[in-house]
């Protein structure tokens, strides 16, 4: 086993070569819009350090978003050439469930939120549990008050993590709900965790072709390159 992780759907970059046993070699970089720099030569290096070749690769995974067109753009078009290439079973996993999955143990509602740009943020709210978080509706994009709005809703305790946390943050605390924050390791999706909990996914049988590598947009933004949609929380799926 021999899995490629590739992660563009914030500003970080990020990819990992994952074994049976664990993490080979990771890299990553943290300067936006530096993607299509950062990917190719990263995946060459790593499989140099661990030894390998691309065709010693038996899987692939990445990162669907959702995210901005160009960066996820870059990853997923990256994951799918060298699946299509090598005939490659796929894994293809949203950016919030990785950040769920890693604080599935937190023992209260989990709210991802992603930096959209635009003054607007990706949430998703997720159930923790021992066999992993559960995603309680579908991902959706909004201004701040719809999505402190949508995570006050039940009064639960919270744990937020990711990027956007924080002009939401004050709006929870204002509506006098318990927040725990997660710390900055806990801010973007990292391919290494993808890839393990990819791992998952290809032990279950829940893999497919490249085609199963498609961007989630929940804007027209996003794939248009356009901003004059607007609006409360849009939900949304994969693009076709």
């Amino acid at each position: 086993m021999l899995l490629l992780a590739v992660e563009t759907s914030t500003a970080r970059s990020s990819i990992a070569l994952i074994a049976a046993d664990g993490v080979l070699a990771a890299a990553e970089l943290g300067r936006d819009r530096r993607h299509g720099e950062f990917v190719a030569p990263a995946i060459a290096e790593a499989l140099h350090h661990a030894g390998a070749g691309i065709g010693d690769l038996t899987a692939v995974a990445a990162g669907t978003g959702p995210g901005l067109y160009t960066g996820l753009r870059v990853g997923l078009v990256t994951a799918a050439t060298i699946a299509a290439t090598h005939e490659l079973p796929c894994v293809g996993i949203p950016g919030p469930d990785v950040l769920a999955h890693r604080v599935r143990h937190a023992g209260r509602r989990v709210g991802v939120l992603l930096d959209a740009r635009r003054k607007e943020v990706y949430l998703g709210v997720y159930d923790p549990g021992c066999d992993g978080a559960t995603l309680r509706a579908p991902l959706s994009v909004g201004t701040p008050a719809d999505a402190a709005e949508l995570l006050a809703q039940d009064g639960v305790p919270l744990l937020l993590v990711g990027d956007g946390i924080a002009p939401v943050l004050p709006l929870l605390r204002e509506a006098g709900v318990d927040v725990h924050v997660g710390g900055p390791d806990l801010a973007q999706p990292l391919a290494a965790d993808l890839g393990l909990l990819a791992l998952g996914e290809l032990e279950a049988g829940r893999v497919g072709g490249p085609e199963l590598l498609r961007p989630v947009y929940l804007r027209d933004a996003d794939a248009k390159i356009g901003w004059d949609a607007r609006g409360r929380l849009r939900g949304g799926a994969a693009a076709g």
